[in-house]
Formats: C-alpha cells, sequence, structure tokens
C-alpha cells in the first residue's frame, strides 16, 4: 500500500508518502498549499495511491482563524482527489498507534516512527526518513498509522 499523508496548514502543508511494503518513505515536502494541490492532482491519477489527511477535532477550547482557514484547505484537498477516498486520522489517533498514549507529543511520535522503521540515515544511506523534518513528521505519523490499520483490518498486520 502506498499511503500520501498529509498535515494540513493554513498556508503551508507537510506531505508524506509512505510505501508500507517497502516499509520506507518514498517522498516528502512542506510546501504551500497551492503546490499540494498540485501534487494532489497528479497523485490522484494512481491508483495505487490512497490519501489520509490529519483531521482537526475539537476538545472544546476557542480556535482562531488560521484553525478555519486550514479546515478550507482540507476540503480543498478532499475535493482534488474526488471521487478517490480521502482518510481522516486524527492525531490522537496516531499518538495512540504510534506512541500508546494520546498524552504523546510530535517529539514522541518522531521517536516513536524511528524505534520501529530504524534511524534516519545519512546522504550516503538514506533511512526511511531521511530529510524528514518539522510538520512532515506529522505527516509520516498520519500515513504510517493508517497504512498499519488498514493492514490489520486486511489480516496482514
Amino acid at each position: 500500500m502506498i499511503v500520501l499523508g498529509l498535515d494540513p496548514g493554513p498556508e503551508i502543508t507537510g506531505w508524506f508518502v509512505w510505501d508500507s511494503e517497502s516499509r520506507r518513505g518514498v517522498v516528502h515536502g512542506y510546501d504551500p498549499n497551492e503546490t499540494v494541490l498540485s501534487i494532489l492532482r497528479e497523485v490522484s491519477e494512481d491508483e495505487r495511491v490512497v490519501f489520509a489527511c490529519e483531521q482537526v477535532v475539537s476538545y472544546g477550547m476557542p480556535v482562531g482563524a488560521s484553525v478555519f482557514e486550514m479546515c478550507v484547505w482540507m476540503g480543498r484537498f478532499w475535493q482534488v482527489v474526488d471521487p478517490r477516498p480521502f482518510h481522516m486520522v486524527s492525531n490522537s489517533a496516531v499518538r495512540a498507534h504510534l506512541c500508546r498514549t494520546h498524552k504523546a507529543k510530535d517529539a514522541n511520535v518522531k521517536a516513536a516512527l524511528i524505534e520501529k522503521f530504524g534511524p534516519v540515515g545519512t546522504k550516503k544511506k538514506p533511512g526511511p526518513f531521511y530529510g524528514v523534518s518539522g510538520h512532515v513528521w506529522s505527516a509520516a505519523g498520519v500515513a504510517v498509522t493508517y497504512a498499519d490499520q488498514q493492514a490489520a483490518k486486511e489480516g496482514r498486520a
């Protein structure tokens, strides 16, 4: 399974393509949302690719305009891949799956991915997450979590 995971933002989005069979990242980036729309348009033609996006979840606290702007972009991303499925994965689900606790932080998710799949690596010997930084780690967490959960549902875990 090849999963394109997204960590949407109001202006810039982290994205990560995970190949669950080779257990490594294929390509990733942290790009302006218009660029991500173009990437999704292109990739949506590949039937092998599944789309997973970090879901906005309300915890009862007030949010600012940037959260609503991010929601608009999530809808635009979803629309671009339609009629293909666009799966939503909560940050809480990522943390629970990779770290076994909802209280985990972003640094714990990164550490869990490295522990599960190996070191980031170097330019001469890149690991499964070579070059990943910042919000791309969250996108990687979304992609890996979705792939793992689907494999478990299908009895491949």
